[in-house]
């Protein structure tokens, strides 16, 4: 059973403050951080470029 702060498999977004010994172990970066405010951005990793949007339903898309 996962502890109370532990992202669930139901999809359930991690709360904004997280347990210490999670942020330990897993780097949590909260989308609003990453669009400030833009629907989109991109991603350089390597030498490729991603993108990364947000659909209306507040789902997250990635594509190369």
């Amino acid at each position: 059973m996962p502890q109370q702060d532990e992202p669930k498999s139901t999809g359930e977004a991690i709360p904004r403050t997280v347990s210490k010994a999670l942020t330990d172990s897993i780097n949590v970066i909260h989308s609003e951080d990453l669009f400030q405010g833009k629907q989109e951005l991109l991603i350089q990793h390597g030498d490729q470029l991603y993108r990364l949007r947000q659909t209306r339903n507040g789902k997250l898309i990635l594509t190369k």
